[in-house]
């Protein structure tokens, strides 16, 4: 799972990186304000995605959380459940401030 979230991390991070590097490159071409207006619904739609993926992952960790010793390698997994939880949810969080980011570079473009 671990390898996974740092997949997803890393893929995000690359992506936005070069949405942020492509938004000077189009100053060098006339874009429609509709156009940039239609990449904005998507960024929010896609941060709004993150943000709802985050209060479950939330609600899920204080569920496991709140579940009562059992036995020892119950435990242990519960231990590890809630530390793959608390790591997808800080990537999660990453990726809507990397969302975040790419907003704001967009709006303040220059048109």
């Amino acid at each position: 799972m671990n390898q996974k979230l740092q997949k997803f991390d890393e893929l995000h991070t690359r992506g936005a990186d070069a949405f942020i590097k492509s938004i000077n490159l189009l100053n060098d071409f006339s874009l429609k304000e509709e156009d940039t207006r239609s990449v904005l619904e998507t960024l929010k739609g896609l941060e709004q995605v993150f943000t709802e993926a985050a209060d479950s992952i939330k609600n899920m960790h204080e569920i496991v959380r709140a579940t009562p010793r059992v036995t020892t390698n119950y435990n242990r997994a519960k231990r590890q459940t809630l530390s793959v939880l608390e790591i997808f949810l800080n990537k999660i969080h990453k990726a809507i401030d990397l969302t975040k980011d790419i907003e704001k570079a967009i709006e303040q473009r220059p048109l």
